[in-house]
Parts: structure tokens; C-alpha cells; sequence
């Protein structure tokens, strides 16, 4: 993948926006400015959890993600911002008023527990995107989240696209219907878009041509500025008799896909030789209107054609929209060769995914899921092809039939494809009226203007730390795996059905507790945040304070109650799926546990004068650490049993103290100290290193006399005065002893 260019300032301020605040952003562009290396870069450096969505198949195979009609569950047709529909309407789709919408609307419980926990959606291709079906989104994510407060329901909005490229499609009928509710078609026209505007942010440097006067001609077309001088000039590079030498491969790129299909399948057959076809492997769920290359590919020898994919290997020898020739070919291979490049090139199917978004509970984390596949040679006949099928490419040489342009942007389109004016031919005169561009774009162009972005940045920033640290004291998510898992297991006719009921309803009763005080503290936090730097000392001290209180309590009273009915029900058979909701119920409590310690981090720095922009970095970096441990402990826990554990222990060796090791590592401490149990058991750890020897002189005798009492039993009748940890540490040192003697 392209790096990102740190040096265009843009990217590194849309990045900080994306990260490190709650704002909805447009981020937009010309054509060939980065915006798709941006949409990559951030789904591999985000700490947020996210979603990709697109308005059109191809768009979200392209853009890694699916759908915005499939992720939503989106009934075709016409969404109107109203309560209920009145009067008759004219169009030939399904039109859902506010009510009827939320009524066809399915989804499942995993969707819904996906869509709350959302922070990043993601939207590709903004521009293809009508007002109406970004007010659906909005009605959707406010009803599924229980937050109608917020503009999408508190989620985060990334969108990506530029708005003088393709517009939404629009039937005449259902433009009728629109404008009854909407200005314009585009997105910026829907109704959430009024109280909730996005800051919008322009990447400025070209990246695709370097010809200033070429970009300053590119510019006029975007904007639909061309005056009788730039079209004397662009027409001259009109050439209606106009061959192709064979040294050099050119492309057609043509306003309608009857133009296309017709140079190329007349191209195909004066070719001499077999003509070969190759299907593509399907797998699973694929639709057929999101493939994105030929189900059947049609080549022989002498074919022109150009690659549809970037080369994800090592070398890169081909990427997306490079042109070349079918040199040698047959049943199983086919050999391609460039312009001014020697050898042959041997190419082999490339797969696209077809993903599904779900939530693993396990890891608290949104994971891809692949619903199905298609294989097929990365590759198209290429003498021609869509204006509309060209967006996102790059070509050296191109012949362009834009004269009959039909929406707008499409001249712009076509143009902007090419890496200089050395390679245009055009193969029809392009005229004023074929230089579409809507007059409302520049208008919200305009409006959407705004100064001091950094000043904004800035001011965001800390909203975003505020929002972090309120968060932190809110226990809602984690009493919902709580009261989730006790519903559940209510109505089972399992054997251990009243066991998991108890752990059940205690743990969501002690969190209860804990967040009834949370909500107390909580009124503190704001105030003393909101004093500023005066405040930020006080502030340090008393989430320092709460930290250690509700890490305590965490641990004790929810945590290691869970640790020790894992541990009885894992002796037990049939106990898989059982356990693995259980790890659910830990992995909460250790996100929990992770946010309270970022809030404690975040008001130490403050009260240190570190930056906010550090600060929120250093933020982004531990979530995205927490994250890859809670997948990596999920996947290897059977495979490399133990490495965790001598982690801990070699750290503790090294002098480190269990609250050093737990916040290296991203672990809360009791995990660390059941770690160091382990070793306690063996005989490589002292029983005291976890354990004072006044209380290992009390515990000792009691344990000793009841060999086979529970933990739990030995903690309810001292009550306050011994850990789990340390009542385990005796326990342990007894196994230790007794297998010793033995």
C-alpha cells in the first residue's frame, strides 16, 4: 500500500480528526489527490472500532467493506424524513416514511450489539450517496443505539469522495418525489446534515499529474469554468482518424457502456487465432451485480487488456489500470507483456472477498467475516471502457468519446484519468454543454469553507478527552454482558443452570453498585476538567484514587468470582461453549478495567502539562495494543498455553512490581497475579512474593484442616481480610509442598 504522505498537512489533520475527536468529517478532493490511499491508511491505523460502507457493489468490494443498503438491512426504494406518508406519490419504487422504514428493518442480535459498540462508520464514494439514504442511515443507527440525541446515534462519520466526480442516480420519477423533501440529491441535502455539519477537509496536492497547466485546465472543467480559449486548446487534441501504433497501447474511455462493449468486442474478433474463456471461481455469497471482474473473460493472443487490481506482492509488477498485451495464452495461462518493458508476465486468479461485519464477543473487538469469493485473472479486454468504470484509475495514453456526456462530472472524470496531456486523443470534440456541473456543488463548496481548522482541532481535542474520560466511569456495556448472560442462561435446561444465574445476577449486582458510585465521582471529573490547567492536579489525583477503588473491586468482587467458577466448571465435560461465555464475562471486566486505567494515564499527563495531541496519540496506540492482546490471547491461548504466563513471571524476575507488568502489557493485575500463581505452584515463585507471612500464618492452618474447601467458601468466611489472590497463593503453595513430598 502507497504510504502516507506525512508532508501534505491535510492528511495529518484528517488523520487527528478521525482519531482524535468525534467530528464528522468530508473529506474530500480532486481527482487523483489521495483519497483512497487515506481511506486504506486509516483502516489500518485507526484505534476506533469501524465500519466500511459504500452506496454501490463494486464500490465496497473495492473499498474492503460492503454495502450501505446490506450493512443496514435497507429495503429498496425511497426513504422520507417524515413520521408517516400523506398523499399520493409518484414513482416506480417503494417509498418509506420514518415508521414504515423502522418496521421492514431486520436486524439480528449480533448486528445490533455490532452497531452499538460502533465508533468509525466509514462511508466510500460519498458522492454516489442521496440525501435520503444518509438521513435512513441516521434514522437506523439513532433507533438501534437508543441515542436520539446525537446525529447517528453518536457514531463517528468518515466520509470520502468528491463531489464533481459521479453524482447519485436519480430517476426522473424519483426526482419528482426528492425534491418535495430535498434541495438536491446529494448528501449534503439530507436533513441530518443541517444541524449536524461536517467539517470538510480538501487534499490539495496532486499526486496523479505534475503539468500545472494541465491541473489548471482540470481545475476549470471541475468547476464548469471553461471559457472559448481552453476549449479552442483542449479540441485540439481532437483526431477522429486517429490509430493507435502498436508500440503504444492506448484506451477508449467512452460516456456509454453500448460504445465500450461494441470497440471491444469488434477488436476481439479481428484478432486471428483461438479464443479462450475462463470462468471465475465463485464461493459462498457473492452477488452477481458486485463482481468486479468478467464472470466469463474472454482473450486471445494480441489482446489488449489492463489490470483491475494492484499487485499485492512484493514486487508490484502491475497495479490497477495498467495497460498491456496478451502475449501468450492457452487453457491454464495467460502471459502479458507492457510497452517499453521486456519479459513476460505469468498471471495468476486474484481473489476478492465478499465480507460480512460481526462482533466477537470474546474480544470486544469488530471483525471481517467472509460470506464468499470470486477468483478470476486480475484483468479486462481494455481498448475500451466506461467513463464510469474508469474512476479511481490511472493511464498513461487514452482515447476519450466524452462529446455525448449525459451527468455531470463526467468530463472530469474522463480527463482527470490521465497522468498528462502526451497521451490524450480526443475521439469526439467536447463541447460546453458537455461539460456538466452542478451550480449548487460550488455553492456548498462555498459554505462548507471554514477557518482556523487547527483552532477547531485544537478545541475538539479536548471535547474528545473530556467524552474519553466520562466514559470511562460509564458501566452500562459492561452491566449489559451481565445482564445479557443472565437472561440467557435463565430459561436453559442445563444442569449448571442455576450456578451461571448466580454469577450471573452477583456480578451485575456489584457492578450495579460500582456504577452508582461512578456516577457520583463522575460529576467530579467534569468539574474539575473543565477548570482547566488548575484543575488538572486535582483531577490526577482523584482518578488515581479511583483507579485503585474500582480496579480493586473489579477484580475481587467480579473477577476472580469468575476466575474461580471458570476454573470448577473446566474440570466438568461438555463445558466448551459454556466457557467460552465465561471468557466473554472476563474479557468485559478486562476492558473495563483498561479504560479506567487510559482515564487515570490521560489526567496524569494533563497534570504533568503534557499536550492533549500526545496525549490522545498515546491513547490511540494502548486501545490498538489492548485490542491485537485480547485477539492474540483468543487465538493462541490453546496453541502456546504457558507463554503468557513466563512473560509475566521473567518481568517480575527482572524486579518489576505486578501493577508495572499489568500496565506494560495492557493486562489488569489480577491477571498478572494468576499468573504468578502458576509458579507458586511449581516451586519457582516464594509463596510471599503475593502473600505477607502474617497472613500466610493464618491461612495456613485453616486451609490445611478443610483440604477441600472452594476459594470462595475460604473468602466468605474471613470476609475482607485476604485476596482471592492471596487465599490462591496458600492454596497453591500447599499443591507446591504436597507434590514435593510426594
Amino acid at each position: 500500500m502507497k504510504a502516507i504522505d506525512q508532508s501534505d498537512a491535510i492528511f495529518s489533520m484528517a488523520d487527528s480528526f478521525v482519531n482524535q475527536t468525534n467530528c464528522n468529517l468530508f473529506l474530500t478532493g480532486k481527482a487523483g489527490s489521495g483519497k483512497t490511499t487515506f481511506l486504506h491508511y486509516i483502516t489500518r491505523h485507526t484505534h476506533k472500532k469501524f465500519v466500511v460502507v459504500a452506496p454501490t457493489g463494486v464500490a465496497a468490494i473495492n473499498a474492503g467493506g460492503m454495502t450501505i443498503h446490506s450493512f443496514f438491512q435497507l429495503p429498496p426504494g425511497i426513504y422520507i424524513p417524515e413520521a408517516r406518508l400523506t398523499g399520493l406519490q409518484d414513482s416506480l419504487n417503494a417509498v418509506y416514511p420514518q415508521n414504515a422504514l423502522l418496521s421492514k428493518i431486520r436486524i439480528n442480535k449480533q448486528k445490533r450489539k455490532l452497531i452499538r459498540k460502533l465508533e468509525l462508520l466509514i462511508v466510500d464514494e460519498v458522492s454516489m450517496v442521496r440525501a435520503d439514504l444518509l438521513d435512513a442511515m441516521d434514522v437506523v443507527l439513532k433507533s438501534v443505539r437508543k441515542n436520539y440525541r446525537q446525529a447517528f446515534g453518536g457514531v463517528q462519520l468518515l466520509m470520502i469522495g468528491d463531489l464533481y466526480q459521479l453524482p447519485p442516480v436519480v430517476t426522473d420519477l424519483d426526482k419528482n418525489l426528492l425534491y418535495r423533501y430535498y434541495e438536491t440529491p446529494y448528501f449534503f441535502s439530507a436533513r441530518i446534515m443541517k444541524n449536524s455539519v461536517p467539517v470538510r477537509l480538501e487534499l490539495e496536492k496532486i499526486h496523479r499529474q505534475q503539468d500545472e497547466k494541465f491541473i489548471g485546465l482540470l481545475n476549470k472543467v471541475r468547476h464548469n469554468q471553461v471559457n472559448d480559449t481552453d476549449l479552442k486548446w483542449l479540441n485540439g487534441f481532437y483526431d477522429l482518424d486517429f490509430r493507435p501504433p502498436s508500440s503504444k497501447k492506448y484506451i477508449t474511455l467512452c460516456s456509454h457502456h453500448y460504445k465500450a462493449n461494441a470497440i471491444n468486442d469488434h477488436e476481439l474478433k479481428q484478432l486471428p487465432g483461438k479464443l479462450y474463456r475462463y470462468d471465475a471461481d465463485i464461493t459462498g455469497e457473492f452477488n452477481e451485480s458486485a463482481t468486479p471482474a468478467d464472470q466469463t473473460l474472454s482473450l486471445k493472443k494480441g489482446a489488449q487488456i489492463m489490470f483491475i487490481k494492484n499487485d499485492m506482492g512484493e514486487e508490484k509488477r502491475y497495479y490497477n489500470g495498467k495497460i498491456g498485451m496478451v502475449a501468450e495464452i492457452d487453457d491454464d495461462e495467460i502471459g502479458i507483456t507492457f510497452p517499453g518493458e521486456e519479459g513476460i508476465l505469468y498471471i495468476e486468479k486474484e481473489t476478492w472477498k465478499n465480507i460480512r461485519y460481526s462482533f466477537d464477543e470474546s474480544t470486544g473487538n469488530i471483525i471481517e467475516k467472509e460470506l464468499g469469493s470470486f477468483s478470476q485473472f486480475p484483468v479486462r479486454l481494455a481498448w475500451a471502457i466506461t467513463i464510469h468504470k474508469s474512476q479511481g484509475l490511472t493511464f498513461e495514453r487514452a482515447i476519450l468519446d466524452a462529446g455525448d456526456s449525459f451527468t455531470s462530472g463526467q468530463v472530469y472524470v474522463a480527463l482527470s484519468r490521465l497522468r498528462s496531456l502526451d497521451g490524450l486523443v480526443l475521439r469526439t470534440r467536447i463541447e460546453k454543454k458537455s461539460i456538466i456541473s452542478d451550480w449548487k456543488l460550488q455553492e456548498q463548496h462555498e459554505v462548507q469553507q471554514r477557518d482556523n481548522l487547527q483552532d477547531l482541532l485544537d478545541e475538539e481535542r479536548r471535547n474528545y478527552l473530556r467524552d474519553v474520560l466520562v466514559r470511562s466511569m460509564d458501566w452500562e456495556l459492561l452491566m449489559d454482558v451481565f445482564r445479557e448472560f443472565t437472561e440467557e442462561y435463565k430459561d436453559r435446561e442445563v444442569t449448571y443452570r442455576e450456578e451461571a444465574v448466580i454469577i450471573g445476577s452477583t456480578c451485575l449486582q456489584k457492578a450495579k453498585e460500582l456504577r452508582d458510585i461512578a456516577d457520583k465521582f463522575r460529576v467530579q471529573l467534569v468539574i474539575l476538567y473543565d477548570a482547566g490547567e488548575q484543575g488538572f492536579p486535582k483531577l490526577s489525583e482523584r482518578m488515581e484514587a479511583a483507579y485503585e477503588y474500582f480496579r480493586k473491586n473489579l477484580e475481587e468482587g467480579i473477577l476472580d468470582p469468575i476466575k474461580d467458577h471458570y476454573h470448577l466448571m473446566e474440570k466438568k465435560i461438555r463445558m466448551r461453549k459454556y466457557l467460552k461465555h465465561l471468557q466473554v464475562l472476563k474479557q468485559a471486566v478486562a476492558t473495563r478495567t483498561m479504560q479506567i486505567r487510559q482515564a487515570r494515564d490521560l489526567t496524569a499527563g494533563l497534570a504533568k502539562g503534557e499536550k492533549i495531541s500526545g496525549l490522545l496519540g498515546a491513547l490511540n496506540e494502548t486501545s490498538k495494543k489492548f485490542s491485537h492482546e485480547s485477539e492474540k490471547s483468543t487465538k493462541l491461548t490453546k496453541q502456546k498455553k504457558g507463554d503468557s504466563q513466563r512473560m509475566s513471571f521473567q518481568m517480575y524476575r527482572q524486579g518489576k512490581s505486578v501493577e508495572e507488568i499489568a500496565r506494560e502489557r495492557s493486562l489488569n493485575q489480577g491477571t498478572i497475579e494468576s499468573h504468578l500463581l502458576e509458579f507458586i505452584r511449581e516451586g519457582e515463585l516464594e509463596v510471599f512474593s503475593l502473600v505477607s507471612e502474617e497472613k500466610y500464618g493464618k491461612l495456613l492452618p485453616r486451609i490445611k484442616q478443610n483440604p477441600g474447601r472452594s476459594v470462595s467458601a475460604i473468602k466468605y468466611e474471613f470476609g475482607e481480610q485476604f485476596t482471592y489472590t492471596e487465599i490462591r497463593a496458600v492454596m497453591n503453595y500447599i499443591t507446591y509442598l504436597q507434590k514435593d513430598s510426594g
